[in-house]
């Protein structure tokens, strides 16, 4: 070998030096893979396909009670109720699953175990020609898979989960349906009790405000129009019988003085001053008027007299003659119109302040009854709307009770894998084997690189830098053929019972951790379902050919 032009290697003579070494690398390497592959537990996985069913009833007709949803919200949610934590603890004690587990673990960790072996996938294309995907297609179906080391485990879990789904998304639906008619019921109730509410409302306020209503207004400004007419002719009568009352009163004296006597008695003249004092107020005068004090004073000294008049018992009342006679009962004709004018006018005045008031009173009760009415309005929509809705969530809640809304259908049920899903064991076998040779190799060229050996003519002339001159072959007795060829069948012998051992060993290694494999789990499953005579339920099963479809869970 020259080491100064390089290392070179000869690979053929390499390879027949250093094959022993590394097909014992190689081979240990790929036994390696070997029990990896078969000491992994396998896995196996099962799924339940599910189909959304459009409602049975037209749309037009009758709308759901419970709105569509796009596929990534209702996959979300599907997933969401498949993966809960009260379902999935039930599922958990239903079927014994995670015994061991359970045994270290808590409740909530075995449910995140089982969640990470459960997926729900939406189908697409599954019945599009060529698998091409329709651009904007509904995906109405969806898988329910479960993985576990059981292979028939995984089955029974997948159907589990989508019958639970099923059932529960049922009594779900029809839930939402019942609770909406029954807010919907409650509402109208509501609506009923506040509309009554108002209507009585509404004849309170008309029954206390009897003659302020928008509607008795005309009827009032008329009223209203007749009294001060009757009013104003009232007090007119009245300053007439005032007037009257005081030219009879002056007729008594102008009698009197002409007959010669113009003696008026006390009380003749207190209702003279008194019809007097009420010609100064019919013209306007105050009690502060200079014409009005006099008159009071008149009045108040005369009475004074008439006290005296009577305490004295003096003198007794001045004959009349018969015209004062007449003229006194004119003036007293006249003094009962004025007094019948003056009662009469404050009972107009009276009547008029109260029509007066409720036509005051009108705008208001106008306001109180438009606001109590445009309520009354509003409610009786709302409670014609709350009918509308209270008949169709009837409809809707009788529609989800029969399950003819839109609903989840097993289409395709769980199947007993047959295979396991994981891990790959040929790949890894595969892996072993090539990481075996490249081992194998490496460890060779590698030795050889490191052998400073000379093996040949050339090499030891490289080496010495002098001709070489003669070979000498190696010389083999028969003893040492003999001892070689011992010595390779000791290590054949010793090798191959290794392997053989590995292998049989990885077997025995994969049968304890996995059990049967699939095509073995199939034929022990068709032995045990084909007996000599069968029962008449189970005749149809049993005359059906071994495939997939006979290991599907019910």
């Amino acid at each position: 070998m020259n080491v100064e032009a390089g290392i070179q290697i000869d690979l053929v003579g390499a390879a027949r030096r250093r094959a022993p070494v590394m097909g014992a690398t190689a081979v240990l390497v790929f036994l390696v893979g070997y029990w990896i592959a078969m000491v992994l537990p396998s896995e196996y996985t099962s799924y339940a396909t599910m189909l959304v069913e459009p409602p049975s009833v037209s749309r037009q007709l009758v709308e759901s009670g419970v709105a569509g949803r796009d596929l990534n919200t209702r996959l979300n949610l599907m997933t969401a109720q498949i993966l809960s934590r009260p379902r999935l603890s039930r599922l958990i004690d239903e079927l014994d699953l995670y015994e061991e587990e359970s045994e270290d673990m808590t409740r909530d960790a075995v449910i995140a175990l089982m969640r990470q072996h459960i997926s729900v996938v939406p189908v697409e294309g599954a019945l599009i020609a060529s698998g091409r995907k329709q651009e904007g297609a509904d995906i109405n179906t969806f898988q329910i898979y479960f993985t576990d080391d059981n292979q028939r485990l995984p089955s029974r879990v997948a159907q589990a989960l989508a019958q639970n789904f099923i059932d529960e998304h049922i009594g779900e639906r029809v839930e939402i349906t019942q609770k909406s008619f029954d807010f919907v019921q409650t509402e109208e109730q509501r609506l009923a009790e506040q509309l009554r509410t108002l209507q009585a409302r509404i004849g309170e306020v008309k029954q206390a405000n009897l003659g302020s209503l928008p509607d008795d207004l005309s009827s009032s400004q008329r009223q209203l129009m007749t009294v001060a007419m009757e009013l104003r002719d009232t007090r007119s009568e009245l300053d007439r019988a005032e007037s009257e009352a005081s030219f009879w009163g002056k007729r008594i004296v102008a009698v009197g003085i002409s007959s010669g006597d113009v003696t008026l008695s006390p009380e003749k003249r207190v209702q003279l001053l008194e019809l007097e004092l009420a010609g100064h107020r019919s013209k306007g005068y105050t009690d502060k008027h200079p014409d009005v004090i006099d008159t009071l004073l008149e009045i108040q000294t005369v009475q004074a007299q008439i006290e005296n008049a009577q305490n004295e018992s003096e003198g007794d009342e001045a004959e009349l003659s018969f015209e004062q006679l007449t003229v006194q009962a004119e003036q007293e004709r006249a003094l009962l119109r004025a007094r019948a004018a003056s009662e009469k006018i404050a009972r107009l005045s009276e009547e008029l302040e109260k029509i007066q008031g409720r036509v005051d009173a009108t705008p208001q009760v106008s306001e109180m009854l438009d606001a109590l009415e445009r309520q009354w309005r509003q409610v009786s929509i709302s409670l014609a709307d709350f009918e509308n809705r209270r008949v169709q969530a009837s409809v809707q809640a009788n529609l989800e009770r029969r399950q003819l809304g839109e609903q989840f259908r097993i289409l395709e049920p769980a199947f007993v894998p047959l295979n396991a899903s994981a891990p790959n064991r040929l790949l890894i076998l595969a892996i072993g084997a090539f990481l075996g040779v490249v081992s194998g190799l490496g460890l060779g060229v590698g030795l050889e690189a490191l052998d400073s050996t000379v093996h040949k003519a050339g090499e030891a002339q490289d080496a010495l830098a002098v001709p070489v001159l003669a070979v000498i072959p190696a010389i083999r007795f028969h003893a040492d053929a003999a001892r070689s060829r011992q010595r390779r069948f000791r290590y054949a012998l010793g090798s191959s019972v290794f392997v053989v051992f590995n292998l049989l060993g990885g077997a025995f290694g994969y049968l304890y951790m996995n059990g049967l494999p699939g095509w073995a789990l199939a034929l022990v499953v068709e032995a045990e379902e084909t007996p000599v005579s069968v029962p008449e339920s189970e005749s149809e099963s049993d005359e059906a050919p071994a495939s997939p479809e006979a290991f599907r869970v019910p």
